[in-house]
């Protein structure tokens, strides 16, 4: 073998080296995860992170968000105005779960509902829900968001939705508990009667 081709078969050998390495490189970089993007440092979910950013107007007339805490704890739910049941009967158990605080806890807690269906409850319409339903709007808060906004709202809140020919709106709810810093603490699905560990939650909450 002469000089010339072992130093070529040198260097080619060489060449396949550094190849190799480099591909193994990248292999083992395209599966690390990016810098903060784990534990504590992941970011939220979108809707998670947005929820507390949705404005809303409310049947007063004022454009809020849940971001606006003011030191209340607060139960958040959707509903619409022309449902024949299901709200109705979620807004009784809010009632009954509101009745058995004592007054001084009661006043510390908030209840905001959004509508599901913003084009028919407009502002008008949902001040006319809240005089008729007899509801208290200095804790209660019914609220109009965008379409799009609610959308996100309702993913978010666990309430699915659909808004069918006849105008009704086929949906599920849920009541969502926010301590004073707007941060989840309780959920429930059962919305129709009053859940008890959701009920305790709202008044551990409370310092009750």
């Amino acid at each position: 073998m002469s000089k010339a081709f072992a130093a070529r078969l040198n260097f080619d050998s060489v060449l396949w080296g550094v190849t190799f390495l480099l591909a193994a490189a990248l292999i083992v970089l395209a599966h690390l995860p990016l810098s903060g993007a784990s534990g504590m440092d992941a970011p939220q979910p979108v809707a998670a992170r947005s929820l507390a950013d949705i404005r809303f107007e409310t049947a007063a007339g004022y454009v809020e968000s849940l971001a606006q805490t003011n030191g209340h704890v607060r139960i958040v739910t959707t509903f619409y105005s022309h449902c024949p049941g299901a709200c109705p009967l979620a807004f009784d158990s809010l009632r009954r779960i509101e009745d058995a605080l004592p007054p001084a806890q009661r006043a510390k807690l908030q209840i905001v509902a959004l509508t599901l269906d913003p084009q028919r409850d407009t502002q008008v319409q949902l001040r006319s829900y809240e005089q008729d339903r007899r509801l208290d709007g200095s804790r209660w808060t019914l609220g109009r968001a965008s379409a799009r906004d609610i959308g996100v709202a309702a993913k978010a809140l666990g309430a699915s939705f659909r808004i069918l020919e006849d105008g009704s709106v086929d949906h599920l709810s849920s009541f969502i508990l926010l301590d004073v810093r707007g941060r989840e603490i309780a959920r429930t699905a059962r919305t129709q009667s009053v859940d008890a560990q959701f009920a305790a939650a709202v008044r551990a909450a409370l310092g009750v």
